[in-house]
């Protein structure tokens, strides 16, 4: 039986997932910031067109459906299972601008037709991320970031569901402690940035959908850059 805890070695046709990444905190965060100018208003745009979906829908069952235990689970099961498709967008436009490709706002609708996949993968995730939180917490600190980059790896390299979340787990082990720090300098970038007045977010939201894009380009290649240089 296969200890789902173990950093595994890992073992991918694809070349930009076999083993460690070159890319450092420093340089990710720099080429973050500096693809988020002239990109932050189709980034902000695309997340306008995620929350015309999002918070309707939202409305809509906070109207329909009664207070209650039951009620509270159905407008989070409806809602975040509208919200895991949507985010497959959301990154996958960040993948496409970190790696050069010419991207629309409109990308947060594209995978639409991934939403089953997507769904029965990110319950899956969530599953095991929390048994791995009952078990001491650092297993589930340590699937939280290892499965992140699942959903990209659905939309993009066409993956089955468990495929896809042993492929981002197998690979970001190489990788894992750069990946954690990087998410927690992102994070304290945040928090200062949205200390006046929360201006600062205008261009640090759109560089965290960015920085996702450039750490999965790193590990993983992008297909559609691939397929066009082959």
């Amino acid at each position: 039986m296969t200890d789902i805890y173990k950093a595994p070695a890992a073992n991918f046709a694809d070349p930009a997932s076999s083993g460690p990444s070159d890319f450092t905190i420093s340089a990710a965060l720099s080429e973050a910031w500096a693809k988020t100018h002239g990109n932050k208003g189709t980034i902000w745009l695309a997340f306008g067109l995620y929350m015309l979906v999002v918070i309707p829908i939202s409305l809509v069952l906070q109207h329909f459906l009664k207070e209650g235990m039951f009620a509270d689970g159905m407008r989070f099961v409806v809602t975040n299972s509208v919200d895991v498709a949507l985010a497959a967008g959301m990154w996958m436009l960040g993948v496409k601008l970190a790696s050069g490709v010419r991207a629309e706002a409109k990308e947060v609708y594209a995978y639409i037709e991934y939403f089953p996949r997507l769904l029965a993968t990110y319950m899956l995730m969530n599953v095991l991320v929390v048994a791995g939180f009952l078990l001491l917490i650092l297993p589930g600190i340590y699937l939280a970031i290892a499965y992140s980059a699942s959903s990209i790896l659905i939309v993009d390299k066409k993956l089955g569901i468990w495929e896809a979340l042993e492929t981002s787990r197998k690979a970001l082990t190489h990788c894992w402690f750069r990946v954690f720090f990087l998410a927690l300098a992102y994070l304290l970038i945040m928090i200062l940035s949205a200390l006046p007045l929360g201006i600062g977010l205008i261009w640090t939201l759109p560089m965290g959908v960015v920085l996702k894009g450039i750490v999965y380009r790193e590990v993983f290649g992008f297909a559609q850059v691939v397929a066009e240089t082959a």
